[in-house]
């Protein structure tokens, strides 16, 4: 409680003061938008279930759209232009260094929402 974070200074948030790793996920959309927030605790929450170790706190930090180009054969099956959603976030957890080490990327990525 904020009793014992600020009178003791002893208690800790779970998820907090611990590894941090901040990553960039990129969305092929066919409409120009970004995630509302359902969908970002829905990327989050599929993010941090692929982590089992300590508690994990997931946060997305920006998303920026941007139009793909024409002529990069990313087309709808309607032959309009796609977009795609650079979604920068940082994962934490109350565990000291190492946390992150082993962890594969890959699988991270593929939380999709």
């Amino acid at each position: 409680s904020e009793v014992d974070l600020f009178i003791g200074g002893t208690a800790s948030i779970p998820g907090c003061g611990g590894s941090v790793l901040t990553l960039e996920q990129n969305f092929i959309v066919s409409e120009p938008r970004v995630m509302i927030p359902e969908e970002q605790k829905a990327f989050c929450d599929k993010v941090v279930a692929k982590i089992a170790q300590g508690n994990i706190r997931c946060f997305i930090l920006k998303q920026t759209l941007s139009e793909i180009p024409r002529d990069s054969r990313i087309l709808n099956e309607n032959g309009n232009v796609m977009f795609k959603i650079v979604v920068d976030y940082e994962i934490s957890s109350d565990l000291q260094s190492g946390v992150f080490e082993d962890l594969s990327i890959t699988a991270i990525s593929s939380a999709a929402f």
